[in-house]
């Protein structure tokens, strides 16, 4: 085996860089495993395009939420949307905040077809609370459906279909994906 920092030749002839780089560069697949060198801009930027946080190249291996607990020092707080040493600011915290689950305070790192969704669903929970069915405890119905289905429903990957091209629903759709 050569030193550490020197060039390895395959069987087939190719040259490789130092093996640490390599080992370093395969564990870590997306920009968003380079945490400790993006800004919290690129982070958003990233979260909103829909990179992928549980992202890894091999079982158990690091994903960008691992990264970033271990950056911000294991706290799982900022995840759970606590306090804690976790600044929602920085990468990592930015990280930790879009891998929860949906809830208002991180719908703004959700990528856009999952903003839609959110907006779309909480309209039709608004709808259901509206109901003769359920007079008298709208806001209850509607504070369960947004802190029990919407979590539920609502994930990072979703691919909603496109809005229908009606004029009214493009307004619509404008608002729903417009950052907050």
């Amino acid at each position: 085996m050569p030193p550490h920092g020197a060039h390895t030749e395959t069987p087939a002839g190719a040259v490789l860089p130092p093996r640490g780089w390599c080992i370093h560069a395969y564990r870590r697949c997306t920009p968003l495993h380079h945490l400790h060198c993006l800004s919290a801009g690129r982070a958003r930027r990233l979260l909103l395009d829909g990179a992928d946080v549980h992202a890894c190249t091999r079982p158990g291996g690091p994903t960008p939420v691992s990264l970033a607990r271990g950056l911000e020092g294991g706290s799982d707080s900022a995840s759970m949307g606590g306090g804690g040493s976790s600044s929602a600011d920085s990468p990592a915290g930015l990280v930790l905040l879009a891998a929860a689950p949906w809830s208002p305070s991180n719908h703004r790192l959700f990528p856009a077809p999952a903003r839609f969704a959110a907006a779309t669903l909480m309209r039709l929970g608004h709808e259901l609370a509206n109901t003769p069915r359920f007079r008298g405890v709208a806001q209850a119905i509607v504070d369960v459906w947004r802190g029990g289905v919407m979590p539920h429903a609502v994930t990072r990957q979703m691919d909603w279909p496109p809005a229908p091209t009606a004029p009214h629903t493009r307004r619509l759709r404008a608002r729903a994906l417009t950052p907050k």
